[in-house]
């Protein structure tokens, strides 16, 4: 058996998957934000000291505009649009 839902029943589930959708990558991104500030990674390229290990940080928390997602450990989770890659 079907169900055929109204137009109001309908904007209601898409109302709700939006902000149900909007908190997850809230959660997410300040989870991802997190492991970026606080875990340590090898890959360090962009930094004088090569082989320590150091948090890769955040492109969201960066002032300075010098960081990119490249070396960033939750690149693959990160629910960010605006990622900013090296050549």
């Amino acid at each position: 058996m079907q169900y055929i839902l109204t137009e109001k029943e309908y904007q209601e589930l898409a109302n709700r998957r939006s902000e149900l959708l909007d908190k997850t990558n809230k959660m997410l991104q300040a989870a991802c934000t997190l492991a970026a500030e606080k875990v340590p990674t090898l890959k360090d390229w962009s930094r004088k000291d090569k082989g320590v290990f150091v948090p890769a940080g955040c492109l969201l928390n960066n002032k300075e505009g010098d960081f990119y997602c490249d070396d960033c450990i939750s690149r693959r989770y990160c629910p960010y649009e605006n990622k900013s890659y090296s050549k």
